[in-house]
C-alpha cells in the first residue's frame, strides 16, 4: 500500500493565537491519548505533527497539520473525523473559515480540510510499500524473538546451537505457540533496493537520451543562478524575525520528533524557477530513486515533504527524525549539504552557495543559526510506533521478512545477528 501526506494550513484568527498555543500545548502533552485528539485509534497514521509559523510579520499566522499515512487521502480524513472529532473542532475554531453551528457538519470539516491541505512538491518515505500494521507486526516479531531465545537460553536450549539451529527453534515457535505470526507483505522492503536499482537506470538513461538538449539549457541556467548569488552577496536583505526559543523546550523529548522549517524565496525570477525545478528534481529521486531507508547515507528520516506556500513567496519543509535536533541538522552538513544547498540557496538568508550545490550547509555554524532562527513550534508531535529508529525498523523488517528464507547458516547468522 501506497504511504501519503496532507499538509492542512490554515490561518489564525489573529485574537486566538494565544488561546490555540495554549491548547496546543496540552493536547502536546499526549497526543494520542488526550480527551481532544485520539490519533492512536486511526489505523492509518504512521507519523503526525502540528505547528504554528507566527512570528513573521510580513505573513498572517498559520496553522500546520501534517500527517504521514496508509492509503487514498479522502479515507484518512474520514477516519481523522471519526477518531478526531472533539480536536479538530476545538483547534480549527479558532482559525479563519471553519463550519459552525449547524452547518459543522463532518462533511463540511472534510471539505474544509481538503480545500487547506496544500499540495507536496516533493515527499519523502523511509519504509516505503509497509503500512502501519506492517510496521507494528515487524516490531512485535523481533520483542517476541527476542523474548523467545532469552528464555530458551535461560534454560540453556540453544547453547551448543548453531545459527542454523536456532533459525529453526525459532520458526517452530512462531508458527506454534507464538501470540505473533509474522506478516509478511507482498513486496518486501529489501525489494525496493532493485526498485532503486532499477528506476536509476531508467532514469538514468532518459538523462543519456535528453543530454545534448538539456546540458546547455543547465550550463546557461547555472550560469544565471552563479551571476544571481554573485549580486546577492552584498546587498541587504530584509530582517528574518528571532528565534522562537519554545522550540528548543519541545524537541529531542524522545527517540523521533518533528521539525517545521520555513524560508521565504528570493524574490528574483531566476531564484524563484531555480527553486520549483529542484523540488521536482527532488521530487523524484525521493520517490523512486531513495528508497531505501536513506537519504544521501542518513538513515534517521522516517518522513519528509516540501510545500511552496503563501502563493510561491515561502517554502516550508516538514521532516520527521531520529535523534536530537543538533545532531540531526549536522547531519545534513557532514553528509547532505548539497541536497539542502539546491533547495534553500533560493531563500534569504540562507549561508551563501556557490553554483547552487557548493557552500551553504558546508559551514556549520551558519547553517544551524540559519536553521535554528527558522524553525517553527511545534507543540504537538505523534508517532504510531514511538522509540523506534529507522534503522532499527529496517533491522526488523529484514529479520522479519527473511528469516524463513534463510537456508544457510551464513543467512542464518547473519539474521541473527540483527537481533
Amino acid at each position: 500500500m501506497t504511504q501519503n501526506t496532507c499538509t492542512i494550513i490554515t490561518r489564525i484568527k489573529p485574537e486566538n493565537l494565544d488561546p490555540l498555543e495554549a491548547l496546543l500545548a496540552s493536547i502536546g502533552s499526549d497526543p494520542g491519548a488526550e480527551q481532544y485528539l485520539r490519533l492512536r485509534d486511526i489505523a492509518s497514521l504512521h507519523m503526525a505533527g502540528i505547528a504554528v509559523a507566527a512570528r513573521d510579520s510580513r505573513f498572517p499566522p498559520i496553522l500546520i497539520f501534517e500527517s504521514n499515512f496508509d492509503g487514498p487521502a479522502d479515507d484518512y480524513f474520514r477516519e481523522l473525523v471519526a477518531h478526531a472529532r472533539a480536536g479538530l473542532d476545538a483547534i480549527y475554531s479558532k482559525c479563519e473559515g471553519y463550519p459552525s453551528g449547524a452547518s459543522r457538519t463532518d462533511a463540511a470539516i472534510i471539505a474544509y480540510l481538503k480545500a487547506h491541505n496544500a499540495p507536496a512538491a516533493a515527499v519523502f518515505v523511509g519504509l516505503p510499500g509497509q503500512t502501519v500494521g506492517s510496521v507494528k507486526n515487524a516490531i512485535a516479531v523481533r520483542k517476541e524473538i527476542n523474548r523467545f531465545l532469552d528464555a530458551e537460553l535461560a534454560a540453556g536450549a540453544t547453547r551448543k546451537m548453531s545459527a542454523r539451529q536456532i533459525r529453526d527453534r525459532i520458526m517452530q515457535h512462531l508458527q506454534g505457540a507464538s501470540p505473533i505470526s509474522p506478516e509478511i507483505p507482498p513486496v518486501t522492503f529489501s525489494a525496493f533496493r532493485w526498485v532503486a536499482l532499477r528506476n536509476t537506470i531508467v532514469i538514468a538513461l532518459i538523462g543519456i537520451v535528453l543530454l545534448p538538449v538539456l546540458l546547455p539549457m543547465v550550463l546557461i541556467w547555472l550560469l544565471m543562478v552563479r551571476y544571481r548569488e554573485i549580486r546577492e552577496e552584498n546587498a541587504s536583505a530584509k530582517p528574518d524575525p528571532p528565534t522562537d526559543e519554545r522550540t528548543y523546550a519541545v524537541e529531542d523529548r524522545s527517540v523521533q520528533f518533528h521539525l517545521a522549517t520555513i524560508g521565504v524565496i528570493k524574490e528574483n525570477p531566476v531564484r524563484r524557477y531555480t527553486i520549483r525545478a529542484v523540488l521536482a528534481l527532488v521530487g523524484v529521486m525521493w520517490r523512486h530513486i531513495l528508497v531505501r531507508g536513506g537519504f544521501g547515507g542518513i538513515y534517521t528520516l522516517h518522513f519528509a515533504h516540501a510545500v511552496i506556500i503563501d502563493e510561491g513567496r515561502r517554502i516550508l519543509l516538514l521532516t520527521c527524525y531520529d535523534g536530537s535536533a543538533l545532531e540531526y541538522l549536522g547531519n545534513f552538513t557532514d553528509i547532505a549539504g548539497a541536497y539542502i544547498n539546491a533547495a534553500y540557496g533560493s531563500v534569504e538568508h540562507y549561508p551563501a552557495c556557490k553554483w547552487l550545490l557548493a557552500g551553504g550547509a558546508s559551514g556549520l555554524q551558519g547553517f544551524m543559526g540559519w536553521s535554528r532562527q527558522h524553525l517553527q513550534y511545534t507543540p504537538v508531535f505523534y508517532s504510531a510506533y514511538p522509540g523506534e529508529t529507522m534503522l532499527n525498523l529496517m533491522k526488523d523488517l529484514e529479520l522479519r521478512d527473511h528469516l524463513y528464507s534463510a537456508r544457510s547458516e551464513s543467512e542464518a547468522e547473519r539474521l541473527l545477528q540483527l537481533l
